[in-house]
């Protein structure tokens, strides 16, 4: 692929991810104040860390903490579709917790605390790294299966969202070789992705 359309098809996407999220902060400026909301996004909870975004479990158990013990409360997507449809009004410090990738460490280590707190979270599947483990990015973590992310979502404490079914494919993004990842989409085969 030459770099020129790499270039033109990277500058396209940032171009729809500026309109795309100028809409979504008009929709934003027309809520009350008492709608807004803080989002923190997880990875990998683990003992041994592979890659910058992964958190150890006791940090992430000291933010858990911090939060709660500071008035912030955890909020589902649910009461956010909610205040932004019926009551206008989330509470104050209002947090979402998501975790992406799917990660086995958000059933067996994140899960338990969510169930102990009380605290509702997202998880993002990434499905194609679901059904085949070895087209992930890191060779070395452990995604869950479906059975267990069919436990959490029963849970009603979890709201299971897609992450996409290949998001995470990388490609060459400079002739340096740094890698970047390209979204899943049926267009791009133009493009020869």
């Amino acid at each position: 692929m030459c770099w020129g359309r790499m270039l033109a098809l990277k500058s396209i996407f940032k171009n729809l991810l500026i309109a795309a999220t100028l809409l979504l902060v008009a929709g934003i400026k027309s809520a009350p104040a008492a709608s807004n909301f803080l989002v923190l996004t997880y990875h990998d909870i683990t003992k041994r860390s592979i890659a910058s975004d992964d958190l150890y479990p006791q940090t992430f158990i000291r933010q858990i903490e911090y939060f709660r013990t500071h008035g912030y409360v955890f909020v589902s997507p649910r009461e956010i579709l909610a205040a932004s449809r019926v009551t206008g009004r989330l509470p104050d410090k209002a947090v979402l917790l998501t975790f992406d990738d799917a990660y086995e460490s958000f059933y067996t280590r994140v899960f338990p605390v969510l169930q102990l707190l009380k605290v509702p979270a997202v998880l993002s599947v990434v499905t194609s790294w679901i059904e085949n483990p070895a087209a992930q990015i890191y060779k070395k973590k452990k995604l869950m299966n479906w059975a267990q992310i069919r436990d959490v979502s029963d849970s009603g404490l979890v709201t299971v969202a897609s992450h996409s079914n290949a998001l995470h494919k990388l490609i060459p993004a400079n002739p340096q070789g740094n890698l970047e990842a390209v979204p899943d989409h049926p267009d791009l085969a133009f493009w020869g992705l």
